[in-house]
């Protein structure tokens, strides 16, 4: 148990833990939008495409629940 906290503490992990936390929340907002702006454009493509464009599918939401399970 001891050796693993010798590795837990070393000073080179608490580094990387704090530069990958920094940058974690440095960009923590830009990618819950670019998350959200994925689902929107995906869905509104979805629909789109098989409402309109190929219209071979049952309606616009078919892709859209594919796309969520």
């Amino acid at each position: 148990m001891s050796f693993f906290l010798f590795f837990l503490f070393h000073p080179f992990f608490v580094f990387c833990y704090r530069v990958i936390t920094f940058f974690y929340f440095l960009l923590k907002p830009f990618l819950f939008f670019f998350h959200h702006f994925t689902l929107v454009f995906n869905f509104v493509y979805n629909f789109v495409c098989d409402s309109f464009v190929f219209p071979d599918h049952l309606s616009g939401f078919s892709s859209v629940f594919a796309f969520f399970t």
